[in-house]
This record gives C-alpha cells, structure tokens and sequence, in this order.
C-alpha cells in the first residue's frame, strides 16, 4: 500500500470535504488544535484523580468542536457556547488556586515531564488564538 497518491496535491487538501489551499490559516489552525489536544491526551495519562481526568476529556471534546467549526464554519452544529469558555476559565482559575504560587515552579525531576506538557499545551494553546 502507498502513503502517496502519486498524482501530486498542487498545494492543496480537503477541509470538510471541501478543497482548500495547505496555506490557508485554517489548516494551520487546526493542526495546533489537533496537537494541543494529543498532548492533553499524553497528560491525562499522567494522571490518577478522576474528576482532573473528566476535566481533560472535557476540554478534549470542546477543542474536538471547535475544530469541526474551523472546518466548516457554515454548520452551526459546531458552535461552541460562549458560557462554555467561562466554565473552562472558572476551572483553570480553580486549579491555579489549588497550587500555591510558589511551589509552582518547583518540581522533582520525575514531575518534569507533565510540568514541561502543560507549558507546551499553553503554548499551543496561545499560538491557535493569534
């Protein structure tokens, strides 16, 4: 089986099973999406309280939407509620809290790894809102 089709794409993909050009922002948007969610996926296997794992899995599901939306911005199926974002900012504020600031920074060399994936996710997640 071929990975390529051999015919040759001329610069462009399908984006809903419409055709667009690679260089529209869309793609790009959605490929940060996309990754951001694989590296919350990656976190959530460093996790064992329950209610922190539904929170992720919450999150998975709204950014899984909001790429449909980016994908097909006609289909209001796709539209995430405004209230949706201040439920996610209440619980973001919430956990913040239960962390004091000062033991934020602070990790042992085996909490490295699930400190440096959420500053990655924050990242992305700061590149996919320019």
């Amino acid at each position: 089986m071929s990975i390529y089709t051999a015919n040759g794409d001329k610069g462009t993909t399908n984006l809903s099973h419409k055709k667009c050009l690679k260089s529209d922002d869309r793609i790009q948007l959605v490929g940060t999406i996309d990754e951001l969610s694989s590296h919350l996926g990656l976190i959530k296997t460093m996790m064992s309280e329950a209610e922190d794992i539904r929170f992720i899995e919450n999150i998975q599901r709204t950014l899984n939407a909001v790429c449909s939306g980016v994908a097909d911005p006609f289909n209001r199926e796709f539209r995430t509620e405004d209230d949706r974002t201040g439920q996610l900012e209440e619980e973001i504020s919430r956990l913040e809290g239960a962390v004091p600031l000062s033991q934020r920074r602070k990790y042992s060399s085996g909490q490295q790894s699930s400190v440096s994936r959420t500053g990655y996710c924050k990242g992305s997640c700061k590149e996919s809102r320019t």
